[in-house]
């Protein structure tokens, strides 16, 4: 029986890049290349996973208010049933809860 050759976690990324950029089916790589398709799936997932983490960090960006808001601010809850509640800056959090759970 042939035993597989193992790759380092360098080497299936190595051969990721080289399948993306070679627009072959992952079959068509894996047999040229004598990997075994599920192996490569396995890596291709994985490779995959740890790439999502660097890509969500630079969706967001930080956003400052362009003017300070007034004293007299006021935030409005509109409600499906078309009550509208309109609360002023002074109001605490507790205080909203408590209103918020009246409607």
């Amino acid at each position: 029986m042939k035993q597989s050759k193992r790759r380092t976690k360098q080497e299936m990324a190595d051969m990721i890049s080289s399948w993306q950029q070679s627009g072959q089916s992952k079959k068509e790589f894996c047999a040229e290349h004598q990997i075994k398709a599920h192996t490569f799936q396995y890596w291709y997932q994985k490779y995959q996973a740890e790439q999502i983490p660097s890509q969500a960090e630079s969706a967001f960006i930080r956003l400052s208010p362009a003017e300070e808001l007034s004293p007299h601010y006021h935030y409005t809850i509109s409600y499906p049933n078309g009550v509208r509640l309109q609360i002023g800056r002074e109001v605490s959090s507790t205080e909203l809860l408590k209103l918020m759970g009246l409607v």
